[in-house]
């Protein structure tokens, strides 16, 4: 049986494996750690997955996939939306249950207390999988988990300045806030996607009714402004399971 920490590198995961592997909280198992890459995470998280894998002393495997622009040219240019999220399944599931293959796991999720609705272990999609969310089961809130971080002096993580959750950087669930922060501080990757947008426009002979990024803006119009109050994540309980760690 293979103990397995999924980490995504945000706060509930990173905290995660820091409580499992420094603390030993649920007992000295021989974890592994492993991050599924997309390929279209914002740099500030490689870094900190480099630092965050120092500080554990052990390696992060990182999981291949074929990575959002390839598959994106795949889509012929379509891009990702509520109702067609293929970004989820070939980017996350499908290279994370590729690498599992053969092999028996209780796979460690880091999901908080306060988030217990969330730890379904009928959304278990492979054989021979467990599921185990040791901060639901220790009573580990979003206070606590702040403070396993602030512990191990891994609670500055830089991804934060620019966007509210981890994922990947161009997610159809960012508020025009998080778009602006991306503008400012990554305008080249901004600039990919007003290219990915306005391709996306252009065979859909500009009808308004095209979603590319939001349902509510373009990134054009973000853009132009000034600057955009801060907004709550747009996120909430219509994202990835996969995605979701604040």
């Amino acid at each position: 049986m293979r103990h397995i920490i999924t980490l995504s590198g945000g706060r509930d995961s990173s905290a995660l494996a820091c409580f499992l592997v420094k603390d030993k909280a649920i007992g000295d198992l021989p974890f592994e750690l492993c991050f599924t890459d997309t390929q279209a995470e914002l740099p500030e998280l490689y870094t900190y997955l480099d630092r965050l894998e120092a500080h554990l002393g052990q390696p992060i495997v990182r999981i291949p996939g074929p990575g959002y622009e390839e598959l994106l040219e795949r889509s012929h240019g379509i891009l990702p939306a509520p109702w067609r999220r293929w970004c989820t399944d070939k980017l996350k599931i499908r290279p994370f249950n590729k690498w599992l293959t053969g092999t028996e796991a209780t796979l460690y999720i880091g999901i908080r207390s306060d988030e217990s609705h969330r730890a379904d272990p009928r959304f278990t999609r492979r054989k021979a999988t467990v599921k185990r969310w040791p901060l639901v089961e220790l009573g580990i809130d979003r206070t606590a988990v702040g403070e396993i971080l602030r512990r191990h002096g891994l609670h500055d993580n830089p991804i934060y300045r620019v966007k509210p959750r981890s994922g990947c950087w161009c997610c159809y669930y960012q508020s025009a806030s998080a778009w602006k922060r991306i503008s400012q501080l990554h305008p080249d990757l901004f600039a990919r996607a007003k290219m990915w947008e306005e391709r996306e426009l252009v065979a859909n002979h500009h009808d308004p009714k095209t979603f590319t990024f939001s349902a509510r803006f373009r990134l054009s119009q973000i853009e132009g402004q000034q600057e955009i109050p801060l907004q709550a994540d747009d996120q909430g309980e219509f994202a990835c399971e996969e995605c979701l760690d604040d």
